[in-house]
């Protein structure tokens, strides 16, 4: 009884942990929310595709990769007890993956932003890093 309290609030708190954390990512990906449609654009797909070579810069880079970490450990370990994290993992890190590839592609239309397939790159390292770490814990 004791064990499966303390396992609830642990959960619980992952959970509202991976909230706060994904509210914030959202708003730090989408400000100012303010979208346009680019004049001669040729498309946020095609201007994704563009940057897959692009050299990245580091600071950017780490930060992307320590954020994506914080969200994907947390979620991995509200989500699944220790024998069922490794199928829950791999659910964080596809979700994960796709909404860091669409707000990606809705950067396109923000003024100022940049849409870069470097920050997907990052993003997703940073959800294998931390959804590995939730399933080696414990």
């Amino acid at each position: 009884m004791i064990v499966n309290l303390i396992s609830w609030v642990g959960r619980n708190t992952y959970a509202v942990l991976t909230v706060v954390i994904a509210a914030a990512m959202f708003y730090l990906e989408l400000y100012p929310f303010k979208f346009r449609v680019p004049v001669n654009g040729h498309g946020a797909l095609r201007k994704l595709l563009e940057t897959w070579a692009d050299r990245p810069q580091l600071g950017d880079f780490i930060r992307n990769v320590i954020a994506y970490m914080a969200l994907s450990f947390c979620a991995t370990m509200a989500l699944g007890n220790h024998d069922g994290r490794p199928r829950w993992a791999l659910v964080v890190v596809l979700v994960g993956a796709t909404s860091s590839i669409s707000f990606e592609l809705m950067q396109y239309f923000i003024p100022g932003r940049y849409t870069s397939a470097m920050d997907v790159y990052a993003d997703t390292l940073g959800l294998i890093i931390g959804s590995s770490a939730a399933v080696l814990s414990d």
